[in-house]
C-alpha cells in the first residue's frame, strides 16, 4: 500500500516553485544587456548628465562651482541606429549601463538644454566614467 497523497503534493509545490522562479532567474540574466549581445563580455559605462554654461549656480545648492553635478533628464544608449537601453536620472543621480563590447552612441534629453550625443567606445571587462553634456543659456 502506498501513500501517494504527500507524495503528489510535493510534487506539485516543487512544481509551482519551479514555474515562479524560472522567469525571475531568466529575468535576472539579462538585467543591464543590450537587445542582441549574444551574451558576449561586457563592460560599464557610468557619468551623468552635466550642465555647461547657464547662471552660476545659486549660494547654498549641492557641489562647489567646479564640480559636476547630475542634471535630470534622460539618457538613451544606441547601437547601429537602436536603442539598447535607457535611464532616466533625477537630480544629482549618475547613469550606470552594462554593455556588450563595442561602439555606442549616449544621447540625452534634459529639460530644455541642447545635449551633445557623446561617442562611447565600451572594452570588455572595463569600466568607463563618462559626461553627457548639456548646453543652457
Amino acid at each position: 500500500m502506498t501513500d501517494e497523497g504527500p507524495q503528489r503534493a510535493r510534487r506539485l509545490a516543487v512544481g509551482a516553485a519551479l514555474a515562479l522562479a524560472l522567469p525571475v532567474l531568466a529575468g535576472a540574466g539579462a538585467c543591464g544587456r543590450g537587445p542582441g549581445d549574444g551574451g558576449g563580455p561586457t563592460g560599464v559605462v557610468t557619468g551623468m548628465i552635466v550642465y555647461s554654461g547657464g547662471p552660476p549656480p545659486m549660494a547654498g545648492s549641492s557641489g562647489a562651482a567646479d564640480e559636476p553635478v547630475g542634471r535630470p533628464g534622460t539618457v538613451v544608449v544606441r547601437r547601429g541606429g537602436g536603442e539598447v537601453a535607457r535611464q532616466r536620472l533625477g537630480d544629482g543621480e549618475r547613469f550606470r549601463f552594462v554593455l556588450a563590447a563595442g561602439a555606442y552612441r549616449l544621447e540625452a534629453r534634459s529639460g530644455d538644454a541642447l545635449c551633445e550625443p557623446l561617442a562611447v567606445t565600451v572594452a570588455a571587462g572595463e569600466e568607463r566614467d563618462v559626461r553627457v553634456v548639456c548646453s543652457v543659456k
